[in-house]
This record gives C-alpha cells, sequence and structure tokens, in this order.
C-alpha cells in the first residue's frame, strides 16, 4: 500500500496483531522524540529454521544494504522508486514493481 512513509503489507496491522497476540514474537512502543510512532521490539530469538536458503540470502541481502540507513533516509529511498512514485495514497502497489527496484 501507497502510505505517506512508503509501501507498507495491505493488512500490515492484520500481520502485527498476529506476531503481538498469536505468537508473542513482538510488542511495539511508542515514540515521540523525534518523530511520532512505533517501534517494533523483537521479543524472541531469530529461528533461520523457518526460512529457505533462498529466503535467507534475500534477508542478508537487505540486512546488509540497508542496515546503516535511518527511518528517514529509507523513507526518502522508497519515495524514488516507480512503485511509488506511479500510485497515489492508499493505492494497492503491484508486486509486478518489484523488477523495477533501483537498489
Amino acid at each position: 500500500m501507497h502510505w505517506p512513509h512508503g509501501p507498507v503489507p495491505k493488512r500490515i496491522y492484520a500481520l502485527l496483531d498476529i506476531l503481538i497476540e498469536d505468537y508473542k514474537a513482538i510488542e511495539m512502543q511508542d515514540i515521540s522524540d523525534h518523530y511520532e510512532g512505533s517501534i517494533i521490539i523483537n521479543k524472541k530469538d531469530f529461528n533461520p529454521s523457518v526460512f529457505s536458503k533462498e529466503e535467507l540470502e534475500t534477508l542478508n541481502l537487505v540486512l546488509n544494504k540497508f542496515k546503516d540507513y535511518s527511518s528517514k533516509e529509507l523513507c526518502n529511498q522508497t519515495h524514488k522508486e516507480a512503485a511509488y512514485l506511479q500510485t497515489k495514497h492508499n493505492d494497492f502497489i503491484s508486486y509486478d514493481y518489484a523488477n523495477e527496484i533501483r537498489i
């Protein structure tokens, strides 16, 4: 979905609720020092066995690329992508744009 701070999964709040309530895997903590919003706090250790080799490679690629980005820098990066430029607020962003990502 096209939201003000960048793209988010269509049912982001449902996904977060499942992780909070059903799996007890995360908790949300409100912040308001420099920005208004929430941070996600992990409550469980990472379990690589639930991912395929390819998924782990993708996670590592994303981690290595963006680990030093601030939330503002990541937001600015997503706003430069075709998927964001060619959609409007609350539009669904098609996975067809995945091949156009300029990482």
